[in-house]
């Protein structure tokens, strides 16, 4: 198979930064490139994962499985695919939507928007600003450092970063015996 002009472009849109590196990147991101950016690199590990979970998945297969307009080069289909070999749990496949859905504003709005704005801010506090309580709660319970009291919920562009790269620590930073369901259940409630 011959190679296109174009798959230098293709590969460097593939290259993944570690999750330090994505956080010291996004954090200090205006608001609509923070949002795109921080699903982009879901997306990819969510990819990732089905990659690495499908059976006898040669090179060719999965390049017209997820380039292109394979059936799975978009997030949604990814998201449905995960959930229907249950490689990801209900709850995971919610928060997933509900962070796509905020992309998708930051990627397809006309008008200036940001984490302040109010459609975002209602779609964040509806799924993405409890589990990003929830996952703070736990990485505080993991470290045994309780969190305290009086804690403010963190903002909306914190809780949208926090929650994205909590599951892309999910996603790529276990091994093949990690449960990812069990993390779900113990901390997304809806």
């Amino acid at each position: 198979m011959s190679r296109s002009r174009r798959d230098p472009l293709r590969e460097l849109s593939r290259k993944f930064p570690g999750l330090h590196e994505s956080w010291q990147t996004l954090i200090s991101q205006h608001d609509r490139a923070a949002g795109i950016v921080g699903v982009a690199l879901l997306e990819a590990s969510l990819e990732r994962l089905l990659v690495k979970k499908l059976p006898n998945l040669s090179p060719a297969l999965e390049g017209r499985l997820f380039k292109n307009r394979g059936p799975l080069s978009d997030f949604d289909s990814k998201i449905l695919i995960a959930t229907a070999l249950d490689f990801i749990p209900d709850n995971a496949a919610t928060l997933f939507n509900s962070l796509r859905a905020v992309r998708n504003v930051f990627g397809h709005s006309m008008v200036d928007v940001s984490f302040e704005t109010k459609e975002i801010i209602d779609e964040v506090k509806r799924y993405i600003l409890p589990f990003s309580q929830q996952a703070i709660k736990w990485i505080s319970q993991e470290d045994e450092q309780p969190a305290g009291p009086n804690e403010k919920p963190p903002d909306t562009k914190t809780a949208f970063l926090v929650s994205t790269l909590f599951v892309l620590c999910i996603l790529d930073g276990f091994d093949e015996d990690f449960d990812i369901k069990q993390v779900f259940s113990e901390i997304a409630s809806f």
